[in-house]
């Protein structure tokens, strides 16, 4: 219920590092296949969730003792800071005094609903907006040109290029060319009218989001690995925390893109993960912000996690808040320096590694139910199905109140810590309230490209964050009947109709006028041919086209204009252009 604690074999602090590849972000051609089926989310949280527990074996390696590899780089678990302020712990309860204070006071609203339309379409360019989406357009053709070719790539191509991205998502194939297949169990044609596959994977291999124009810098590329889509990134969560102000109830957890899966030459795979790590509301799974990490860079460095959670709660402007958040981010320095902003805690604790617990509870030596308090700080222990002794950390909750619940185990009610568990439990799956949201109908394919798997991910986050939206400004405008409320494939499909509002790329060529002329000649002629209709029009299925000498055509040739063919039926012995085969076994004669 809480998450799994450090695991023996990490306790004792021999745990193996993964070895990935050093540039996460090498600019290389996209290459498309069949999409994965969509993830489990909870398999998806516990892979991060054993990221920093799970330990290898040495001797269960598939790699070969002789081999030139070298050895994996090893890493010890850290040990948590001292807090520079004392803490007496005592098992006397009192009452959080400053969150009571504020308590009384005017909390934030849950969320700040700004007054717009709800058409999906027009909630959608409130985070893409115009402005931002020419400046793509602009960067994509830089791109283009840079490899010397001409994209000549438009605002409104772009908005239907998402559009036919959003239709693919709920209308799922094996690869994106099935769209445009002439099978009509694989084709669609609602894809296939608004731009040809040609022009499709054009568009998405010159996708670009940085001026590709420019040399980068050596040290912008160090300091930050991600610049490729900085500025996408950085748009986005201006504009996610501006539409609407941050909650009253906030959840930090880490999020994930899509992995890849490589292949070393041992046969041997691995997942390469590019971790993000955000800020949602709780109860609706509205994302505020984002941040990046490569999980190579990203090992338990607790300073590096403070300074996540500081840049996350930077878009927090009002007192009051509480933040949920796992023990990978719980730190008492941390959640000192977000107390004295007034922003309360409730955190899961690491129970062996952080030095500011006390000896007992740090030893193991509690019961569930047990607690210490110092001012408006209390740690309460906690032990559930598959968590033993898990300790809660909060600022804003009385540790000795209890609740009741019914335990099969002794057929009877037995009380538990009820304020800080069920809090903790109800707030802690906001994170992952947003995945489940943004795997639904998603718009990922695989690619090799960093750039283009973040632009599938940041993608379905703004769809996300546009549905819940529009609920709220349904709720807003007193919709009650559910019934006139959009379903999420409902929205998706609305919004890509609103994107593609009938853009048409393809260019159809016109008809032969000289073609025209001749077919309508001969339809309005009386003239006979030389094949009577009891040939002509009989047994069809047996008139077969061959190769002959060149012939004039039964058909379309005229006294003035006459047409001459290399094919003839082989009933009716005369020769008939292709184009005139089937109507002239088809017409009779007048």
């Amino acid at each position: 219920m809480l998450g799994d604690e450090l695991s023996g074999s990490g306790s004792e602090g021999t745990c193996e590092e993964e070895e990935l590849p050093k540039d996460p972000l090498a600019d290389s051609d996209d290459s498309y296949s069949q999409s994965s089926n969509e993830e489990n989310v909870n398999d998806v949280y516990a892979t991060f969730h054993n990221f920093s527990d799970q330990s290898f074996d040495e001797s269960s390696s598939s790699f070969d003792s002789a081999d030139d590899e070298p050895p994996l780089k090893k890493w010890k678990r850290t040990e948590l800071k001292k807090s520079e302020k004392s803490y007496e712990w005592k098992k006397i309860s009192e009452v959080p005094q400053k969150y009571t204070r504020i308590k009384s006071q005017d909390l934030p609203p849950s969320a700040d609903i700004p007054n717009i339309s709800t058409e999906p379409s027009e909630i959608f360019t409130r985070y893409f907006t115009d402005s931002f989406v020419s400046l793509i357009v602009k960067l994509t053709n830089l791109r283009a040109e840079k490899c010397s070719l001409e994209l000549n790539l438009t605002e409104c191509e772009l908005k239907a290029f998402i559009g036919i991205l959003i239709i693919m998502g709920f209308h799922r194939l094996p690869g994106i060319s099935y769209y445009w297949k002439a099978n009509a169990n694989f084709g669609v044609p609602r894809v296939s009218s608004v731009m040809t596959v040609s022009r499709f994977l054009k568009i998405l291999r010159f996708l670009s989001f940085n001026d590709s124009s420019r040399t980068p810098n050596k040290g912008l590329a160090k300091t930050d690995e991600f610049y490729n889509i900085r500025l996408l990134v950085d748009h986005l969560n201006e504009k996610f925390s501006d539409v609407m102000e941050p909650s009253k109830w906030l959840n930090i957890n880490k999020s994930t893109v899509r992995p890849k899966i490589l292949k070393t030459r041992h046969d041997c795979s691995y997942e390469r993960k590019f971790s993000v790590t955000a800020l949602c509301c709780a109860k609706t799974g509205y994302l505020f912000k984002l941040s990046l990490q490569n999980p190579k860079n990203s090992a338990d460095e607790p300073e590096k996690n403070d300074d996540i959670v500081r840049d996350l709660l930077s878009v927090v402007k009002t007192e009051g808040c509480t933040v949920v958040f796992g023990q990978e981010y719980t730190n008492f320095p941390l959640v000192e320096e977000l107390y004295s902003r007034n922003i309360f805690v409730c955190a899961e604790l690491r129970r062996k590694c952080d030095p500011n617990v006390p000896s007992k509870f740090r030893e193991g030596d509690i019961r569930c139910g047990d607690f210490v308090q110092s001012g408006d700080f209390s740690i309460t222990a906690w032990r559930d199905t598959h968590v033993k002794k898990a300790l809660i950390l909060s600022t804003m909750h009385d540790p000795s109140e209890k609740k009741s619940s019914f335990k099969r185990k002794v057929n009877d009610l037995a009380d538990y810590p009820g304020p800080v568990v069920d809090f903790y439990d109800n707030h802690k799956e906001g994170v992952k309230l947003f995945d489940i949201q943004r795997l639904r109908y998603n718009t990922f394919w695989k690619s090799r490209k960093c750039s283009t798997r973040f632009f599938y991910y940041i993608l379905d986050a703004t769809i996300v964050n546009s549905y819940i939206l529009y609920k709220k400004s349904s709720e807003k405008i007193k919709k009650e009947d559910s019934k006139d409320l959009l379903s999420v494939v409902q929205f998706r499909s609305n919004l890509a109709d609103g994107l593609i509002a009938g853009f048409v790329g393809r260019r159809r060529t016109a008809p032969n006028p000289q073609n025209m002329k001749g077919m309508s000649k001969k339809k309005n002629s009386s003239r006979t041919t030389s094949v009577r209709n009891s040939v002509r029009m009989t047994d069809v299925g047996s008139h077969m086209p061959t190769k002959t000498t060149c012939r004039r055509c039964a058909f379309c040739s005229t006294r003035g204009s006459a047409k001459r063919t290399t094919i003839m039926c082989t009933s009716c012995q005369v020769g008939l252009c292709l184009p005139c085969f089937a109507p002239f076994h088809e017409l009779p004669q007048e």
